[in-house]
Formats: structure tokens, C-alpha cells, sequence
């Protein structure tokens, strides 16, 4: 996948401009497939779902603000980051 640079009239013109964080090389990593949805705060699972045997995506998950939980979601996240590919902008 590649991502075309943004001009930077639309940035600038862009009522986030002021709030969103700059984007800085490296921190931002990403597949270009992945079978996972996952939303984690530093507090709690938001929600982990996986596919299902029968390539489906089951958006059941779960959900969790138990410590063990977050940090197994947390090493998962992890496992995922050291793999993924840097992105370009």
C-alpha cells in the first residue's frame, strides 16, 4: 500500500491542524492485511475480536479492565508493532 503525500494547502486549512500531534518517522507502523481488531487503552481492553473458522470476522470479542487481560492485549500489541512496517507520509 502506498500513501501519497498530502499538500500541504489542505493541511493547513485543516480545523485539526492545531490538535492533532505531528507525525513523527517510525511511529506510525501498519500491515498491509491483518486478521485482528483491537482497541486498548492504557486502563482496559476496549475490545479484541479475531476471525472465525469460517473467514468471517467475529466482532463478539470482548471486552476487559482486568490487569491480566490488558496485558496480555498489551503484548499482543507489542508482538504485532516489532512486526509491522514502518510507515511513510
Amino acid at each position: 500500500m502506498e500513501y501519497l503525500p498530502i499538500e500541504s494547502d489542505v493541511v493547513i486549512e485543516s480545523p485539526l491542524v492545531n490538535i492533532m500531534p505531528p507525525i513523527v518517522p517510525g511511529e506510525v507502523r501498519g500491515f498491509d492485511s491483518i486478521n485482528i481488531f483491537m482497541a486498548i487503552s492504557e486502563k482496559e481492553v476496549g475490545g479484541l475480536a479475531f476471525p472465525k473458522t469460517s473467514g468471517e470476522f467475529d466482532y463478539q470479542g470482548f471486552t476487559s479492565k482486568n490487569q491480566r487481560a490488558l496485558k496480555w492485549c498489551t503484548d499482543l500489541f507489542q508482538f504485532y508493532w516489532k512486526k509491522a512496517k514502518t510507515k511513510i507520509f
